[in-house]
């Protein structure tokens, strides 16, 4: 993800978090190994925005289409997103986001 500094940047950037289970599928893994896969690059994104001054990033990832997923897997997605932003929340707490001047 990196780019050069002097790259206009757009103030919103939206992410559609997407196709975690066909990637651990293709991949011969359990589908929770995708999400957290998911987890991964969402942490990897919002690094690079803080770090390149992005002022709106927005990361869809629990579409309609999701509830229609056995109770038991719905249930296990909200679980790994309770726990990720829990844990993302605390590690955030020390940036400083750029203000505009």
């Amino acid at each position: 993800m990196e780019g050069k500094t002097n790259e206009l940047m757009p103030k919103h950037v939206a992410i559609i978090m997407d196709g975690n289970s066909r990637w651990a599928t293709e991949k011969n893994l359990p589908g929770v190994a995708g999400h957290q896969k998911g987890v991964e690059r969402a942490r990897e994104a919002v690094e690079y925005a803080v770090k390149r001054g992005l002022s709106t990033l927005t990361l869809f990832a629990f579409s309609s289409e999701n509830w229609g997923r056995s109770q038991k897997e719905v249930g296990l997605l909200m679980k790994l997103l309770n726990t990720a932003l829990q844990e993302e929340a605390v590690s955030y707490t020390h940036l400083t986001l750029p203000t505009k001047a």
